[in-house]
């Protein structure tokens, strides 16, 4: 049963997100944000449930977000209507989550386990998960042991101000090297919004006495109950 719940919750962080971008194209974005529908959802929808029941609405003239007072009905239609077919399609993008490929990343030495639903974005030098604005990018430094830059890096963190570190530690991978890992979080504004979409992001950082590899996990923090654990396994499989 709560392994059913948990699911259940990944499928749903899935749908709020692309309900978001649904909405968005047809209202704009000065109408509705993902923040917005994240809390009409939370507070004020029941969604189906794990029996499958429809899901029934309740006190929605009370939200007191003004975005949200401007076409109500309609809001509540586009949310019915794309509801539905987007579980479905959440649930397949949830189940692919865990499936996992052992892949040499372009242009480097490094190897590791990455989810199906993330494909490589050359432009970005990076593997992006577009269903939620995830991404996972990878550096080798050459002539630098993982050490010296893992110390390098607490430095720099230390004096960053758009990054807050919340936790440092040291884990292993499979392959039994040694690897620091920091967790950090930092936020980015909506253009033209006073609103911000807080991110986390993991740097992990491994090598050995002549070269250093530094990966970059970043999801938005609403995602991490659905992201969080399957990219710290994908980590541990690095190979370089």
């Amino acid at each position: 049963m709560l392994a059913q719940k948990i699911n259940f919750i990944k499928v749903l962080i899935i749908v709020l997100i692309k309900c978001q971008t649904k909405i968005t194209e047809i209202f704009g974005q000065e109408q509705l944000q993902f923040k917005d529908i994240y809390f009409f959802q939370k507070k004020h929808v029941k969604f189906l449930d794990l029996k499958g029941n429809f899901p029934t609405f309740a006190s929605y003239s009370n939200l007191k977000n003004p975005n949200m007072q401007k076409h109500k009905f309609l809001h509540i239609l586009v949310v019915l209507f794309f509801t539905i077919p987007t579980l479905v399609n959440a649930q397949q993008e949830t189940d692919k989550i865990g499936n996992l490929n052992h892949l040499s990343v372009p242009g480097t030495s490094i190897k590791m386990d990455i989810p199906d639903v993330f494909a490589w974005n050359a432009d970005q030098n990076a593997y992006i998960y577009t269903g939620a604005a995830s991404s996972i990018s990878f550096r080798e430094i050459k002539g630098t042991s993982g050490s010296g830059v893992a110390k390098a890096m607490e430095e720099t963190l230390k004096k960053d101000a758009t990054l807050q570190t919340n936790t440092k530690s040291t884990v292993k991978t499979k392959a039994g090297v040694s690897a620091t890992q920091f967790v950090t979080t930092f936020s980015v504004s909506t253009a033209g919004q006073d609103k911000k979409t807080e991110f986390e992001r993991v740097i992990f950082i491994c090598g050995n006495d002549a070269n250093a590899v530094w990966v970059s996990v970043t999801y938005p923090t609403v995602t991490r109950s659905l992201l969080a654990e399957v990219l710290h396994n994908c980590l541990l499989t690095i190979e370089f």
